[in-house]
């Protein structure tokens, strides 16, 4: 990869550095949109200083072993060099690793010109995190040089990061910044199209059959927790019914298209997966983030033809797959920085691909339609799509047969529109104990489906199957 073409923002990224290093700078921040390729400019900036013969050593440090694992890959790949030992021209390593190192392998790197590269710094927390520390006390006094990379530049807690400044503003100084809206603009990272899901008719049963009925999620939350809800297996299903039913009609024009669910834990995770095997004919992987084969099992999927990667904490950020196009987000985390890493998991671009947009669909909870417009407000060709679900009595227990339809499978399309033909009840959550209901029936306004045809009438492929 020595001769590789540099996407012309990581070109631009190149230029600015050295002139910065160059005037005596020796901090510099990138903040690069999440899928847009930072870490290949970093790796190709590196190599550029080792031929210049400006640095001896690297010391690469991510926080995940995911992560990590992959860094190494590409750097090696890169530099043409091999990595992970003093003798070697550097290492990658977590953050957590940090803590079982012994200071005499930092003072030995005293005498080596040392280049510090942070990835994902926003795991950081400067004064809070014990990261963070480890990173001052430890490494900062042995490094000539520092380049830190993110591509969320701020953190759930509002806590400011290590290793950057901040204006009067409260915002990071950035060395260079490359936004989601230009890696959209230039074709680097895919404009997406959320879909807000939604129920406008949840009934909250409790032990003692009382029941309440409520409008939507937001306004259940005054009597549930939102776990309740992501852990309901009507709401699961219907969901999983929506994002498949888009995958599908996906992998019509992008055959090796895959789709990634983000669980709650490990248990949530495991009744997603009995979900998916009991009502989809699809092939499903399940990666944990505390367990040692983790790294392994996302680079067998990623080599396989397996449709659907349900992960706990394990892809939110740095993990390339590129064939991740759709995204089915059960997670209670709602911060502003995990949902768009999230995103950025299925927002790289492949240039064999005929569907530009990637797919995420997600329950339209209050914090996350906050995020949700903020990380599109300025994107080009981003959409957000709104829609209503309520269960159904029916009581088929055969598997489902996904179809290429925008929203729904088979004759269900219209269901709801007119009371004489479906009897739909509300979507049930028991509080207190358990009860399931086999199949939902998707409830789709003629307005909701008209303007999502209209939406998506540049392309027959995907408008035919809604009239």
């Amino acid at each position: 990869m020595s001769n590789m073409t540099l996407r012309c923002w990581q070109s631009k990224f190149h230029d600015i550095i050295k002139k910065k290093f160059e005037q005596g700078e020796t901090n510099f921040s990138l903040l690069a949109a999440p899928g847009s390729g930072k870490t290949i400019a970093v790796a190709t900036k590196i190599r550029i200083m080792f031929e210049q013969e400006k640095i001896d050593y690297v010391i690469c440090i991510s926080p995940s072993t995911n992560i990590t694992n992959t860094t190494k890959d590409l750097m090696e790949s890169v530099l043409g060099r091999s990595f992970d030992s003093v003798c070697s021209v550097g290492v990658c390593l977590t953050y957590q690793k940090l803590f079982h190192l012994s200071k005499a392998y930092f003072i030995e790197l005293k005498s080596k010109r040392v280049l510090l590269f942070l990835d994902e710094v926003h795991r950081t927390a400067k004064e809070y995190n014990k990261w963070a520390h480890k990173i001052e006390e430890l490494v900062i006094p042995i490094a000539d040089y520092i380049i830190v990379a993110t591509g969320t530049p701020t953190r759930g807690d509002g806590r400011p990061l290590s290793c950057v400044s901040y204006n009067q503003d409260g915002k990071i100084v950035s060395g260079y910044e490359y936004t989601m809206s230009q890696a959209v603009s230039d074709g680097v990272c895919r404009p997406p199209v959320v879909h807000l899901i939604d129920s406008e008719e949840i009934s909250i049963v409790s032990n003692k059959n009382s029941k309440k009925l409520f409008l939507s999620i937001n306004e259940s939350l005054t009597h549930i927790k939102y776990a309740d809800i992501l852990n309901n297996h009507d709401f699961i299903f219907a969901m999983l019914n929506l994002t498949f039913n888009k995958l599908s009609m996906v992998k019509r024009v992008n055959p090796t298209a895959a789709c990634l669910v983000i669980a709650i834990d490990t248990k949530h995770a495991r009744f997603i997966e009995m979900i998916i095997r009991n009502n989809f004919n699809y092939k499903v992987a399940v990666v944990y983030f505390d367990k040692s084969d983790s790294t392994e099992i996302i680079k067998r999927f990623n080599a396989s033809d397996d449709d659907v990667l349900i992960a706990v904490k394990m892809v939110s950020e740095g993990v390339d797959i590129n064939r991740l196009q759709v995204a089915c987000y059960l997670s209670n985390i709602r911060t502003d920085s995990y949902i768009r890493q999230v995103l950025g998991r299925i927002q790289r671009v492949r240039s064999q691909d005929m569907d530009k947009y990637c797919y995420f669909f997600t329950p339209s909870h209050s914090d996350i339609l906050n995020v949700i417009d903020t990380v599109t407000e300025f994107v080009p060709d981003a959409h957000v799509i709104k829609i209503n679900i309520k269960s159904s009595k029916k009581n088929d227990n055969k598997k489902a047969n996904v179809t290429a339809d925008m929203l729904s499978t088979g004759n269900d399309l219209n269901a709801g529109n007119d009371d004489k033909k479906s009897k739909a009840s509300p979507l049930i959550i028991q509080v207190g104990t358990v009860k399931y209901h086999e199949n939902e029936i998707l409830k789709i306004s003629e307005k909701i489906k008209e303007d999502i045809i209209n939406f998506y009438e540049k392309s027959d492929e995907l408008t035919h199957h809604l009239t």
